[in-house]
Parts: C-alpha cells; structure tokens; sequence
C-alpha cells in the first residue's frame, strides 16, 4: 500500500467496518492501474459497493491527474459495471502477457 498512487475504501456507516477497497497505481501522470477492487460478497448488493468504489477511483484520478487514462484486468462478470462506469475492451484485442 506504501507506494500506490491511491486507495479508497467503501466502509459501512454503522461501526466503520470495511467492506471494501480499490487500490491503484502507476507513474503519477499519464496511467493509472486499478490492481485490488474488492468487495466483501457477503454485504447487501456488493455490486452497489463495487460501482460506487469505481466511480471513486475515477473521481480521485481525474481530479489530482486529468489527463490519466485509467486500466484494470477484470473477470468477464466484472465487464457490465465497468462498461456502465465508462471503461471499454481494448479494441484491437489485446491481452495481458506476463512471465
């Protein structure tokens, strides 16, 4: 968490306990990875928690790095929340590699 560009938390109202995070990172300027979006699935309707947290991220980015385009890897249950919040599929059909 030390050396992320941002959090934010999404915490009940009553005792403040977390229910979920997004944590992100990146060079401060241009791009931003969303890495951790987690959301407890035992509270009601986590996808509420999930949208507000995403619209968090994006608020937080846009206001302390406006011209930052915002990425994340996501499960395909996860594509209708983020194609509501704004985000879409790479259009050329690039995937992720890594070793």
């Amino acid at each position: 968490m030390e050396h992320s560009l941002f959090c934010v938390t999404a915490r009940l109202i009553t005792g403040r306990l977390l229910i979920g995070f997004a944590r992100t990172n990146g060079d401060g300027v241009f791009n931003a990875a969303i890495l951790d979006w987690v959301v407890d699935p035992t509270v009601n309707n986590p996808d509420a928690v999930r949208r507000q947290l995403i619209e968090r991220v994006k608020l937080e980015s846009r206001r302390t790095m406006p011209q930052c385009a915002i990425s994340l890897f996501a499960e395909p249950t996860d594509h209708a929340i983020l194609r509501r919040a704004g985000f879409d599929e790479e259009p050329n059909g690039i995937k992720a590699m890594m070793l």
